[in-house]
């Protein structure tokens, strides 16, 4: 039988304190207790502002323990992008951003940022450890959400959304 993965909510601070005020039981990730724990999925919503890398850490033994996360990161910080593919590969992470990337995960940014660089499909799929399938399954995507039929037309979205 297979685990349901724990939810991430990658928010605006707006839509973390509405979150936070719908739930009761929602407590700020850093009063978690400190020892082993288990949880049934939902059990508990932690929230927090994710600014260093102990945070990066504590959120993903939260996730690890079940506990459902509604964060709010600032993607320029340098700890942000592999914190972000992290939470990818353990949770299922919904992001709440109207920005102009919305809708695409931290790899179909990292692929196309790759590209975009002038890095092949293969070097950057390795890169973020993925198949090379996969990698091409994620920028079929990618082009869908970006309503691009290729993927240079990709590339240049992504470039002109992404800005300098």
């Amino acid at each position: 039988m297979t685990t349901a993965r724990p939810t991430v909510v990658i928010a605006t601070d707006d839509e973390a304190t509405t979150a936070r005020a719908m739930r009761r039981d929602a407590i700020a990730l850093a009063d978690l207790p400190a020892e082993p724990f288990a949880l049934a999925p939902s059990a508990i919503l932690a929230y927090a502002s994710v600014r260093s890398a102990a945070d990066c850490e504590a959120a993903l033994v939260a996730l690890a323990r079940g506990v459902e996360l509604v964060l709010t990161v600032d993607i320029a910080e340098p700890h942000a992008s592999a914190f972000v593919d992290d939470l990818a590969r353990v949770a299922t992470a919904v992001t709440r951003d109207a920005g102009p990337l919305a809708g695409l995960s931290a790899d179909q940014i990292a692929l196309l940022d790759g590209l975009a660089a002038g890095r092949t499909l293969t070097d950057v799929a390795r890169t973020l450890g993925l198949s090379r399938r996969t990698a091409t399954r994620r920028l079929s995507e990618a082009r869908a959400i970006l309503g691009a039929a290729t993927t240079i037309e990709a590339i240049r979205t992504f470039e002109q959304r992404s800005g300098p």
